[in-house]
């Protein structure tokens, strides 16, 4: 059955061509600035225009965000929706503790689900049998069940600040010195293990097995089934191969391998025993115990749920290989840089894409969403939009200290390492200061070799945090400006215990 015709709010015109946005308007509006990352125009079509519509029936909370724009892939929601989610997000949990536990849960069943079509999808064999509306049906499945997991993309910022005050707050109530700080690091650290440390623990044994010459080939495989996806970040479809994975076997087979994978087990070890000892003494304040919890629960949820992203769409390989040879498409993966509706309207209407928009998204593409509409525009325009929208301050001087949040103690004295984008990531030398805008996955040997790290963006719940608590490398966030002001090789010292940089 083919799917029906898609409201033409939604969609674009039958000629493809994009619908303007009114840029002037959105450089009158004030933002709030939450990241840089390149993600595919397919990405973020699809979760974006979920998380600034009410898709998801089950959650009750008026969760999405109607004013939304990602400028050429740095990512922003308008102030005063942020401000409003935001008070309305500390009076409901103050209201109901479990709110935001209750939504988490829901994702994890939705996602449940998720997986489930993914799961039918992969086991089939697609070709150029399949009618147009059959493919149509499976996408706009996996559409509509992302469009409601998308929810939860925006949700868990809202509660961010307000829990970390409060948990803070009730801790040094009962904590003093040395034992508050401990009792924060051990608070603000995921009870679970993230889907990043997991794949490096898999590195690590078989790097021990490669020393034995017990690895074997089916080892890889496994490992790229369970973990590959973690190199599709930008969701452009790509997935480690058996050579990167070699590759990463080999570089840990110099490191010690049996070594490492002790010290981790005795870290873990030892952070269960600690939290037990903390929990014991905070066991008779109610609050401040749910508080942690759902705390504990939201720091893993936040990369968990962007990661399920990453991996979701894998199990639609074969299936999106099919489409895009349907869409003559010069390369299989041209079909993230085409949204959603696009790709309905072309198997509806059996026209092909239009090239030219893929090859200018390419260079760079703006999406805004406000609830209504969600559109999207490439080509000139782009450039024109970045100089009438000023969303960050970035005019501190170089003699200027960089200020930012605390995510893991230390001071640390040492070289700055810029990492901007994957291609920098070559740069970073052992024992240097890794300095980028934000951490995801693909950072995690980048991370390994550092002493520090200083990012731009993120929150107690950002990957950087949670990464460094980890791995126990002192670490400030939000810094806003770090990698404007910090350049490669300065020399700087990283107070983390203050949350500042110093250039020396």
């Amino acid at each position: 059955m083919i799917f029906k015709k898609i409201n033409i709010l939604n969609k674009m015109s039958s000629s493809n061509k994009e619908i303007e946005i009114n840029f002037d308007y959105l450089a009158s509006l004030k933002w709030h600035y939450v990241h840089r990352r390149f993600r595919t125009p397919f990405y973020v079509y699809n979760i974006f225009d979920g998380a600034a519509k009410h898709y998801n029936k089950k959650i009750k909370f008026a969760y999405e965000m109607p004013c939304l724009l990602d400028l050429d892939n740095e990512l922003m929601f308008g102030k005063n929706n942020w401000d409003y989610l935001r008070k309305k997000a500390v009076s409901g949990i103050n209201k109901n503790p479990k709110i935001l536990m209750d939504v988490i849960n829901i994702s994890y069943s939705l996602n449940k689900e998720i997986e489930d079509l993914g799961e039918s999808v992969r086991a089939r064999k697609f070709s150029g049998k399949n009618s147009n509306g059959e493919m149509t049906e499976i996408f706009k499945k996996y559409l509509d069940k992302t469009s409601e997991f998308a929810a939860v993309m925006v949700f868990p910022l809202l509660f961010e600040e307000y829990l970390e005050i409060e948990i803070n707050k009730e801790l040094a109530s009962i904590f003093k010195g040395n034992n508050l700080i401990k009792a924060k690091q051990l608070f603000t650290s995921s009870l679970k293990i993230s889907s990043s440390q997991e794949e490096q623990i898999g590195l690590l044994k078989m790097a021990k097995k490669r020393i034995a010459g017990e690895l074997e080939r089916g080892d890889i495989l496994k490992h790229i089934e369970s973990y590959g996806w973690l190199k599709n970040v930008s969701l452009d479809g790509q997935i480690y191969n058996e050579a990167e994975i070699k590759e990463k076997i080999k570089a840990h087979s110099k490191d010690n391998p049996d070594r490492i994978l002790k010290i981790i087990k005795q870290k873990r070890r030892k952070f269960l025993q600690d939290l037990e000892e903390c929990k014991e003494k905070i066991k008779n304040n109610k609050k401040l115990s749910s508080y942690i919890e759902t705390l504990q629960e939201a720091i893993f949820f936040r990369s968990w749920r962007t990661e399920r992203i990453y991996k979701n769409i894998t199990y639609f390989t074969n299936f999106l290989s099919v489409l895009s040879r349907r869409l003559k498409l010069k390369e299989t993966n041209d079909i993230f840089f085409l949204t959603p509706p696009e790709i309905l309207n072309s198997l509806n209407n059996c026209s092909l894409a239009e090239q030219k928009i893929i090859k200018e998204r390419k260079k760079g593409f703006i999406l805004y969403a406000n609830g209504k509409v969600t559109k999207i525009c490439s080509g000139r325009v782009v450039e024109d939009a970045k100089k009438k929208i000023k969303f960050l301050n970035h005019e501190k001087g170089r003699d200027e200290s960089v200020f930012g949040q605390k995510a893991y103690p230390g001071k640390v004295k040492g070289k700055v390492s810029l990492i901007l984008n994957k291609s920098d990531f070559s740069k970073m030398k052992q024992g240097n200061i890794l300095v980028c805008r934000s951490t995801t996955p693909d950072y995690l040997p980048l991370i390994h070799k550092c002493s520090a790290i200083v990012t731009d963006e993120g929150g107690v719940l950002s990957h950087a945090s949670i990464i460094s608590r980890e791995l126990h490398k002192p670490c400030v966030i939000g810094t806003k400006t770090a990698t404007k002001l910090l350049k490669e090789g300065d020399r700087v010292e990283v107070d983390a215990d203050r949350g500042m940089i110093k250039l020396m």
